[in-house]
């Protein structure tokens, strides 16, 4: 993770992978399972909480600054955006407001 959510990456293009987001979404997956094989639901939801964004993480920050440095956001309507948004901030979840507000402020980090 902390390649994509570094604070001075080395290279921009990590933080916006489909490889990577699919690398993460196995490792979630196997993640998941274990946890949910040792400590029942409770555990898994452990995590699922602790995967849901708010403004206060730090990779809030790092999310935004992603979406400023790309070149091809003015062109894109606002459902790509809002793609490119969750691809950003993915393995976390966003809610529709804070996914709206992250698409929003484009140019302000």
């Amino acid at each position: 993770m902390e390649a994509k959510f570094n604070n001075s990456p080395n290279d921009y293009d990590v933080a916006k992978s489909p490889l990577v987001n699919k690398m993460y979404s196995e490792v979630l997956d196997t993640l998941l399972q274990a946890e949910f094989k040792k400590s029942g639901e409770a555990g898994r939801k452990r995590w699922l909480e602790w995967l849901n964004l708010n403004q206060s993480r730090r990779e809030w920050t790092i999310i935004q600054k992603t979406i400023c440095r790309e070149k091809k956001w003015q062109s894109w309507d606002s459902n790509q955006q809002r793609e490119f948004v969750k691809e950003v901030a993915f393995p976390f979840t966003l809610s529709d407001e804070l996914l709206d507000e992250l698409s929003n402020q484009r140019g302000h980090p």
